[in-house]
């Protein structure tokens, strides 16, 4: 968790931060893989988040990176470019339930707000629907897989805990 003396600092990127492959192991070791895929996607230009309404985003702990998550035009919507979805949102997992996330997804919803109209996401976690629920998600039924979907606009997108 961090501490006092370690502030917490999520900044934009334009490529796959330097520290990604601590991360990128944990997620592998968990069956994950998202990440694997979200540099070969980078390095192809496939999806690099170079869209002007589109940002990825690291979290650091001093040097240390401890999370990543980003915000696309989603790929899949039938509502065109009004649609972003959330991807790639990982923390660390002793970092997790300390409120990483949550810090991370404000800076991305507040990134989103004005240039979305909604924001999907896919996950297959209980947990993380659940983490999704408590942060003004609704589950939905979705023929590509997205499993939730949040509505923005002026002040929609604030949660504190």
């Amino acid at each position: 968790m961090p501490t006092p003396q370690r502030l917490l600092a999520i900044g934009r990127i334009d490529s796959p931060p330097a520290g990604i492959e601590l991360l990128r192991q944990e997620d592998t070791g968990a069956g994950g893989g998202h990440l694997t895929g979200l540099v070969e996607d980078w390095e192809s230009g496939e999806s690099d988040f170079s869209r002007p309404e589109e940002a990825f985003f690291e979290v650091r702990v001093g040097d240390r990176l401890i999370g990543l998550g980003g915000i696309s035009v989603d790929p899949s919507s039938t509502q065109g470019s009004t649609a972003g979805r959330i991807r790639h949102l990982y923390i660390l997992e002793e970092m997790r339930r300390s409120g990483v996330g949550s810090a991370l997804l404000q800076v991305i919803l507040a990134h989103a707000d004005g240039n979305f109209r909604r924001v999907r996401l896919r996950c297959d976690d209980e947990a993380v629907a659940r983490w999704a629920d408590a942060r003004g998600f609704s589950p939905i039924e979705s023929a590509d897989g997205t499993t939730y979907e949040r509505l923005l606009g002026a002040g929609q997108n604030l949660v504190f805990e």
